[in-house]
């Protein structure tokens, strides 16, 4: 998306040296049980559109006490747990069914990313500047298609906390397939590997 702007709006030809990941692993021993969704990054920024996500899980029967909410800026609703360690973020990834982001306009979207290579499930709507590159051939890219309104974000977290033998199967997919394409590319030891590059 930026290399797209800046080639769009200033004329530039520019490299893509994507921003590495934190050294998330994924071990699911939820330190933090009282979570069970989150949100994390800049959620006051309007392109976040931290109040679809938040209005999806409070129709999905989610409590403000049962949403961790991480980073510099906090969206008025949820437990705010502030910008937090690598650690602490990593036991958050582990201890949550969801990570909500619902952007529109995203450089590389590293919560989700992130979320996904702890075990998590990443929610991300279709409209998502990076939706295609990232996500689109993902397991839950059949679903994510669908994401078209609250409701719709909803129903399917509903009908996944209702069927913990089919969130536990996507949550190990969403794992494999972070390990096989997302892991591989935003690793900082693979970042770090193809500056020599360009």
């Amino acid at each position: 998306t930026v290399q797209r702007q800046l080639a769009d709006l200033c004329g530039v030809k520019a490299d893509v040296i994507y921003y590495p990941m934190k050294p998330i692993t994924s071990d699911r021993a939820r330190k933090y049980p009282q979570f069970r969704a989150m949100l994390a990054g800049r959620t006051a920024d309007p392109n976040k559109r931290c109040h679809s996500a938040v209005l999806s899980l409070v129709k999905a029967g989610y409590s403000e006490s049962e949403v961790a909410i991480v980073g510099p800026e906090y969206p008025g609703w949820g437990a705010r747990m502030g910008t937090v360690s690598d650690s602490v973020l990593n036991d958050l990834f582990n201890s949550v069914d969801y990570v909500m982001m619902t952007s529109r306009e995203e450089g590389i979207g590293l919560p989700a990313i992130e979320s996904a290579c702890a075990g998590a499930i990443p929610i991300v709507l279709p409209d998502l500047s990076t939706y295609d590159e990232f996500w689109a051939a993902s397991p839950m890219g059949p679903f994510y298609s669908t994401f078209t309104s609250i409701d719709k974000v909803s129903q399917f977290i509903i009908h996944m906390d209702s069927h913990a033998d089919e969130k536990a199967a996507m949550k190990a997919a969403m794992l494999q397939y972070a390990n096989l394409y997302l892991r591989p590319l935003f690793s900082k030891e693979a970042v770090a590997a193809r500056i020599p590059e360009l």
